[in-house]
């Protein structure tokens, strides 16, 4: 993360996208056209879930 937010210019934006096997690679391939900076990581299963049951309640 810190890396990212070092790269991060004012005026920009992100976009964070949780996604899993092959839809990781689709999400990634479908953007990368935008010529943006794409990183992508893992997260342990408790991360995931956790991150869900915070957009579950915003909703």
């Amino acid at each position: 993360m810190q890396d990212f937010t070092e790269t991060l210019k004012p005026g920009t934006s992100a976009l964070f996208v949780i996604g899993s096997g092959g839809r990781a690679v689709r999400v990634a391939n479908a953007l990368r056209p935008f010529k943006g900076t794409i990183y992508q990581t893992t997260l342990p299963t408790e991360a995931v879930e956790a991150l869900q049951d915070v957009i579950k309640k915003k909703e």
